[in-house]
């Protein structure tokens, strides 16, 4: 039976534009988030098309961009939110919707703003939330529409490889450069790869931002970063060890599944010492317990990854543009809205 919600509490939405993901800073802004008392109830890092931004940015009119004035109304907002990944969130709280556009009007805060520029974009109303969350985060099945390339990490491409040879082709860098077609999947898994997962007992402590930022500081890349309940894969070993949780029956328990390749030996998972936490930036010493953080076993990390990312690194064109999107064995995850 689903939980009664408590009167006032809510959920509003937020989307971190690509400079959080090419500064490493999500985060930050996750831990900005934990000290405004917003809990996170979804995450996902993903690449969209133009298509798809058209439709949120005709949905949203100006909100994306604050006040409307001369520079921004300029600003080119479909290649920019298409330049990189970006980072959709839900966030619960109580009035979290006024609360958050609060935060999000004041052009000091540089967790909104840039240089005069937005930085995220959160929802204006409670409504205007509900609306966000159906478009960004219900659109899972458009996944496994035929004209998206999905590599597992398990082994296994499947889609339409034919179409990304030929964009490839119009690719003056791999025109130059590429003696052969290049083996997607080969490529894919050519980085060492770790996959990690944030556990409950750092959401029950408020320290998932932290935890984040310690993993952005200590890899090259994330591949993929997730927001994952217990209650979808129960079974799984990821939870071990995680009894410190605080939540009671019928709540449910959350992770942040997260896909990094070259994860420095700075940061360090302590099975023996499970409750340790002892973070410290400035001295880059990062030591944290394993009731904290889940790290695969080299031998298992394939299967962890198809686990909790079921359709894998997926590369899409845009037949008008003649461009890839994904961003190629960069970050993974779902391409949203398409149409042939």
């Amino acid at each position: 039976m689903e939980k009664q919600k408590v009167e006032g509490i809510e959920e509003t939405f937020v989307l971190a534009y690509p400079g959080y993901f090419k500064h490493a800073n999500i985060g930050a802004l996750v831990s900005f988030f934990e000290e405004n008392k917003f809990h996170l109830k979804g995450m996902m890092l993903m690449n969209v098309s133009p298509k798809f931004i058209e439709k949120h940015l005709q949905n949203v009119g100006e909100e994306h961009g604050g006040e409307p004035d001369d520079e921004l109304s300029c600003f080119n907002w479909v290649y920019y939110l298409t330049s990189g990944p970006v980072v959709a969130m839900i966030l619960e709280g109580h009035e979290a919707a006024n609360k958050m556009k609060l935060l999000a009007s004041n052009r000091e805060n540089v967790f909104f703003w840039s240089f005069g520029r937005p930085a995220a974009y959160c929802s204006g109303s409670a409504d205007r939330a509900n609306q966000d969350i159906r478009t960004w985060f219900g659109q899972d099945s458009k996944a496994e529409r035929s004209n998206l390339v999905h590599l597992h990490a398990g082994g296994g491409t499947h889609g339409p490889l034919d179409r990304i040879y030929k964009t490839l082709e119009n690719d003056s860098y791999y025109r130059v450069f590429a003696e052969k077609p290049i083996d997607l999947h080969a490529c894919f898994l050519k980085e060492p790869m770790s996959f990690l997962v944030i556990k409950p007992k750092a959401f029950d402590k408020d320290c998932v931002g932290e935890i984040l930022s310690a993993v952005e500081d200590n890899s090259y890349i994330v591949k993929g970063l997730k927001l994952v309940k217990k209650s979808e894969h129960p079974d799984s070993i990821v939870w071990s060890d995680s009894s410190a949780s605080t939540k009671t029956d019928g709540d449910d328990e959350y992770g942040i599944a997260m896909v990094v390749t070259c994860l420095s030996s700075n940061f360090e998972l302590r099975d023996k010492a499970p409750d340790l936490k002892h973070i410290d930036f400035s001295s880059e010493v990062y030591l944290v317990g394993s009731n904290y953080v889940y790290q695969s076993k080299p031998d298992e990390m394939r299967s962890d990854v198809d686990l909790f990312f079921p359709h894998g690194l997926t590369i899409w064109t845009d037949p008008e543009s003649q461009y890839l999107f994904g961003k190629m064995f960069q970050p993974t995850l779902i391409g949203l809205d398409w149409e042939d």
